[in-house]
């Protein structure tokens, strides 16, 4: 397979899209310690986290405040 130069760009490009998305969430969520040591558990919590950090992410794009939803904390 032959891939032109522009391909690899974009592709490269989306790449490093996720690479920072999951690089933000991993410094914001801080998911230092589960409730649960089981995988479902962890799963669970992981998943409710990344759900929790793009809504915020959501509402912080809407709105006009310039620090609203950069510092998420959470109590688990």
């Amino acid at each position: 397979m032959k891939w032109s130069p522009r391909s690899v760009c974009d592709l490269y490009r989306r790449r490093w899209d996720i690479v920072v998305f999951f690089k933000q969430v991993k410094q914001s969520l801080k998911l230092g310690s589960f409730l649960g040591h089981r995988a479902n558990a962890v799963r669970w919590q992981v998943y409710t986290a990344l759900l929790v950090y793009v809504l915020l992410r959501f509402k912080a794009q809407g709105s006009s405040c310039p620090v609203c939803g950069t510092a998420v904390i959470f109590f688990w």
